[in-house]
């Protein structure tokens, strides 16, 4: 498991590699309220992508609910397929 938190603990991702899933890297990120759309989501992505690939994996998954707007826009911004 691969954690990173931005200065200030203004943001924090955590991600779980699947051993039946091995090409799977699934990451949750969390960003403060007041921290938001600053670019800091993108970074952890990015910073997630690398670690899935320097494993070997070759999906990054995350996840978010249409009751979270804040999620759905990430979603968008990083160009997120939508999945079930």
């Amino acid at each position: 498991m691969e954690m990173a938190a931005s200065p200030g603990c203004a943001s924090f991702a955590y991600g779980s590699m699947e051993r039946t899933n091995e090409h799977l890297l699934f990451v949750q990120i969390l960003v403060r309220p007041d921290r938001r759309r600053t670019g800091i989501g993108i970074l952890l992505l990015e910073r997630a992508t690398e670690v899935a690939e320097a494993r070997g994996r070759s999906m990054v998954m995350t996840d978010t609910f249409d009751t979270i707007p804040a999620g759905a826009c990430f979603a968008a911004a990083v160009g997120a397929d939508v999945g079930i």
